[in-house]
């Protein structure tokens, strides 16, 4: 029982210090440092790939809707991780009863790109979603993590002068849609 406990807090460790690592490397982080074309499609391609378990465990079904021909600029490294959080989220909070569904949307509009991922899982109560973006905040005990996703998450969109807004329905889903 012990051991067990061990493993278990050696596990969360090594994930707070995976998500500590890629908060440093994305704090001094500007938008015009390092920004290519992204393929939407080949950078989820990896994130779902690098989710690969996940999504095997749980059956989840991620489907990912894009303009066709959209051409923006980003750094990639940082896209992937803003996508990599919140897919990992999207399946890690699913909700017991169905199989988890992720949608990813990506669409220009008005001259700025629109990213929304939405999900069926576990819902976010309102009273909490104001604190969501805060560094170390968990509301949910029975899932791995730091509590440092969204708020890495929020950094990125923070720093290239983005928006990022979340619409959720306690068991019915959730919607993170960044626009920048």
């Amino acid at each position: 029982q012990i051991i067990g406990l061990l493993r278990s807090n050696l596990k969360r460790f090594a994930v707070t210090i995976k998500d500590l690592t890629t908060f440093i490397e994305t704090d001094n982080f500007t938008h015009d440092h390092e920004s290519e074309e992204i393929d939407i499609h080949e950078v989820a391609g990896n994130v779902k790939q690098d989710l690969g378990n996940l999504i095997t465990d749980t059956n989840a079904r991620l489907e990912i809707v894009s303009d066709e021909n959209l051409a923006f600029s980003f750094p990639k490294k940082n896209f992937k991780s803003m996508l990599y959080n919140l897919v990992s989220n999207a399946i890690k909070y699913r909700s017991p009863d169905r199989t988890p569904e992720v949608l990813v949307k990506l669409h220009k509009t008005g001259g700025k790109i629109v990213l929304s991922v939405s999900d069926n899982g576990l819902g976010i109560p309102a009273e909490s979603q104001n604190k969501l973006f805060t560094m170390f905040k968990r509301f949910h005990d029975h899932v791995e993590g730091s509590g440092l996703g969204l708020y890495i998450v929020k950094r990125m969109v923070d720093s290239c002068k983005g928006q990022i807004k979340v619409h959720s329905e306690v068991n019915k889903g959730t919607t993170f849609t960044i626009v920048f």
